[in-house]
Order: C-alpha cells, then structure tokens, then sequence
C-alpha cells in the first residue's frame, strides 16, 4: 500500500447511517473529509431502516445501501451474548454482499472499514488495498485470529489512539509502526454558527451569572455504563453557587438524577450540541469503569469540548494524554466523584484560571478537525507514515 496515491476509496460500514449516535457520525464525517481530497469516495452501508436525522451531512460522498438482515431491533430484549453472536452473523452477511459488490467494481484503490470481517474477506478474495479502522484492543482469540490473517492479506491498521496502538501490538506481536494513528476530529462549522452564548442561556432559562458544567454523551456504550452518575453525584457534592449541570444527549427518561440543578436536555442535533457547549463555562469527559475499554476511547466529546474553548476535567487516561495536558484540563481518577467535586469548585472559584484553560484549549482544537484527520488517514495510506 505504501508510495501509491490514493484517488478513489470506498467505505465498507456495518453502521446506519444517517445515524444520532456517534460511530454513525464519525463515519459520514470521515468519509466527507476525504472526499474533499480524493476523486470519489463511497460509503457502503446495510439498510438498516430509517433515523431521526434526516440529513446524512454527505454532500460529496455516494451512499450505497446494500439489503442485509438487521438484529439491531433485537437489541431491546435479547442478552449481551446474543446480540453479539447475532451481530457477528451481520457483519458476515455484510461482509459476504459488500465482497460480491466489490468484485463487480474494482475501480476503487483501497477498501476501508471498522469491521474485521469485511477486512478478511476483501483482503482475501478481492485483492485489493484494505484498511482496517481499530476502536477498541483484540481481546478475543477469534479477533486476533483475524487480525493476523488480515495483516498477512496487505490489510493495514488504523488505531483511534496511540494508546489503542500500543496495546494492539502488544496482543498481535507486531511493530508498533504498522499500524497507523488517526484520532477523531469535530466540525469546525458547527460551532462557527452555533448561536452565541447568551442566546443558548436565554433559550435554557438560565443566567449570564449561573456557572455551568455540561457533559455530552450517553448513560451506556455497549452495555456498559460511562460514569454519569458519578458525574451527578459529583456535582452534588460539590455544592456549587448558582450553578447548573447540563446532560446534552441524554433524555430525562434514561437518567434519573435526583439532584438539583442537573437538566436532562435529550438528544440532539449536532448545531444545538455546539451551542451548549459555548454556552458553558466547562465541560466534563467520563468514560466506563472498565479501565481497558476506557483507554481504548477517543469520543467525538473530547474534541468537540476543544472547539467550545472549555476547560475539560477529565479522568487520567493515557489516550487523553494524548490530546491533552495540564494547560487545557483537570485530570481525576477515573469514577472517583468526590475528586471531580473538587475539581469543580476549582473551576467555579477561579475565573482567571477558567479563562487561561479554556484558551489553551481553543488553541489546541485546529489539531482535530475531520479534515486534519483525513490528511493523517491518507498520509498512511499511501506513504505509511504511522504518525
């Protein structure tokens, strides 16, 4: 794959897109940055029935809808295991018809995808360049199994985080330097047309004077829970004057947090998220307890909360010390409210330090816009710069 220009890509994604959770989101804006650059770029996703955002965000991008079965509706009942077994069974299927797909129009260069199956299955039977995008470490036998079978088929890998890319090499045995790194990124329009800040506050029915910390985000991700209530609790503790917790993405009926002055706001589009954000005066990174999956993480949050200029209090993980230090952040201990309580009114009593953070920030977000990422996915792509 290396030293050959990339000029058409096709995105293979078992995802529905368009799509109000944020996998959804960073595959429409992976591919639209990328299109900016290449000649045609696809996205290739089952039909997974319809969403509540209309609009894809895809103006350059074709989407092709393949008719695949969907188990997602399932996931309201059955068990964790079974939803991953019925999962697997999907991405196969997917695999098999975007294989077929693929072999009719063999003009794209490489072939990209999240998924290990479409990875196998283009890399082995169609020949072709194929990336491999990595969100979480291959922990199973049967997912390293398929990494490795993939590596030998001329399938690179693209890591979420450094911290992804370490321990990946560790669990395949491989030079940390095959695989690539490219963290996610934010959309610089959304918030240069976010209404302003006292707009949002007006709309909010609160003050210019009420202190106000948000977290963006949902109660769960794959089943495990990301920490809100420690994040409701810790604001509790905290006791802050006139001050106000704001929930963005998450509905008063998902969480019930029994504490004053915390708002559910439910789910919302990605320009409102925007302006919340610049309406607030810090923002609030929290992730699962489990401390694998959590070093595993880089959440659209994380740079969204760069775009707004806010200081961040966050948990001391490796992949935020990636993107962050000490200039722009609070670090705590990973679910430790009464820490973060702490933090909080450091925030809050500190004006002068709340204005320097929150530059620092600001001066940091240019780094992680959708197109910064899309020149580091083609730079190793085609040149193998794993930096």
């Amino acid at each position: 794959m290396q030293g050959q220009a990339v000029r058409r890509l096709s995105y293979l994604a078992v995802a529905k897109v368009p799509g109000e959770r944020a996998h959804s989101i960073q595959i429409a804006r992976t591919c639209e940055a990328l299109a900016r650059r290449l000649d045609e770029v696809e996205l290739v996703v089952p039909r997974l029935g319809t969403s509540r955002l209309d609009d894809t965000g895809l103006r350059h991008v074709r989407l092709v809808r393949l008719a695949a079965p969907n188990f997602l509706p399932l996931g309201r009942w059955a068990p964790a295991w079974l939803m991953s077994f019925l999962f697997n069974v999907q991405s196969v299927t997917f695999a098999l018809l975007a294989l077929g797909r693929a072999l009719l129009r063999r003009r794209f260069e490489v072939y990209y995808t999240r998924s290990p199956f479409v990875a196998l299955a283009l890399a082995l039977a169609h020949g072709r360049r194929t990336a491999l995008e990595l969100h979480l470490p291959p922990r199973s036998a049967m997912r390293r199994a398929l990494m490795r079978v993939c590596r030998l088929s001329r399938c690179r890998f693209v890591a979420i985080s450094d911290a992804l890319r370490r321990e990946t090499a560790a669990a395949l045995e491989i030079r940390r330097d095959e695989i690539g790194v490219a963290h996610d990124g934010y959309d610089p329009a959304a918030f240069s047309t976010a209404a302003d800040r006292g707009a949002t506050r007006r709309k909010l029915g609160l003050s210019e004077k009420t202190f106000v910390m948000c977290y963006v985000g949902t109660v769960a991700t794959l089943g495990a829970a990301k920490g809100v209530r420690f994040i409701a609790d810790a604001f509790r503790q905290a006791a802050l004057p006139e001050a106000t917790l704001l929930l963005a993405g998450i509905g008063p009926g998902e969480f019930a947090p029994h504490v004053e002055g915390v708002h559910c706001l439910g789910r919302m589009s990605q320009g409102d998220v925007a302006a919340v954000l610049m309406a607030s005066d810090g923002a609030i990174m929290s992730f699962p307890e489990d401390p694998a999956y959590a070093r595993a993480m880089s959440p659209l949050k994380l740079f969204e909360y760069l775009a707004a200029g806010l200081p961040i209090l966050a948990p001391n993980l490796p992949n935020l010390r990636e993107v962050l230090d000490e200039s722009c952040a609070f670090f705590v201990p990973l679910s430790d409210p009464a820490a973060l309580a702490d933090a909080m009114r450091r925030l809050r009593s500190d004006a002068p330090l709340r204005s320097k953070l929150a530059a620092a920030s600001a001066g940091r977000a240019p780094r992680y816009t959708w197109d910064a990422r899309a020149e580091r996915l083609l730079r190793f792509l085609e040149s193998g710069d794993a930096r």
